[in-house]
């Protein structure tokens, strides 16, 4: 119990610093009345009332966002006593990066966030995008070129493979309906979705763009996995 006693006095200051805010911010949730605390606590599932598989590629895609985040991030803080280490800022750089991804794929920023209660158009939002992706590219070039930067690119052409078939209607405004007539069933765009009378092109379309996506996902944590066990393994064969 005294080691129980000194462990609970030692961790004091980092759970209040931690509980306290949340503790206010559950607050806030219980006093509010714009939005049905249900709806923020409960499972998404649950709340929808839709299958347990609801979303499954998609809620995998952000688990392996999230793990390339993470582990760029403790890599991070293993080469923190080493502050003259080339790989420091990138680390740190492409974890917030990666986490900046997760979030705004779990909570579809760019999506439904930005574009309907911020009020900042989509080719704003992408003008944005390829800015920050652009100089986080520039700033760390030299090192990715002495990295197995082929699955970078791997990630790069899934990702614009993902985005071409989401604004095919944009790009090519006569290819769904080419389609349709093709095979006798009409495909309409509704709200930028394209939306077909038959389940086989639907699967097409969606695999095609989201399974792009996935694909383009695995190859960016895979990339950072692999280069942040380059990283671990040359500090553990560092002298003392």
């Amino acid at each position: 119990m005294s080691d129980a006693r000194y462990q609970f006095r030692r961790l004091l200051p980092l759970l209040l610093w931690v509980y306290i805010p949340i503790g206010i911010f559950f607050l806030i949730l219980t006093f509010q009345r714009s939005v049905p605390v249900s709806m923020l606590i409960n499972d998404t599932t649950y709340e929808g009332g839709v299958p347990f598989y609801t979303g499954f590629i998609s809620n995998l895609g952000i688990l392996i966002w999230m793990s390339a985040a993470a582990i760029c991030y403790f890599t991070y803080l293993l080469l923190r006593s080493y502050p003259d280490h080339p790989a420091r800022q990138f680390l740190l750089a492409s974890s917030l990066l990666s986490f900046y991804l997760t979030v705004d794929d779990l909570f579809l920023l760019h999506d439904d966030v930005f574009l309907n209660y911020v009020g900042v158009s989509e080719p704003v939002v992408f003008t944005l995008y390829i800015v920050l992706v652009g100089i986080y590219f520039l700033s760390f070039r030299h090192l990715l070129r002495r990295s197995e930067y082929v699955l970078m690119l791997l990630a790069a052409i899934f990702f614009f493979i993902s985005l071409a078939v989401d604004n095919l209607h944009e790009l090519l405004p006569g290819v769904y309906t080419a389609l349709g007539d093709a095979t006798g069933n009409p495909i309409v765009v509704v709200d930028g979705v394209q939306k077909a009378a038959t389940g086989t092109m639907s699967n097409i379309r969606y695999l095609l763009e989201d399974g792009a996506k996935f694909l383009g996902i695995v190859a960016w944590s895979l990339f950072f996995v692999r280069y942040c066990m380059v990283q671990i393994r040359d500090l553990f064969n560092r002298p003392a």
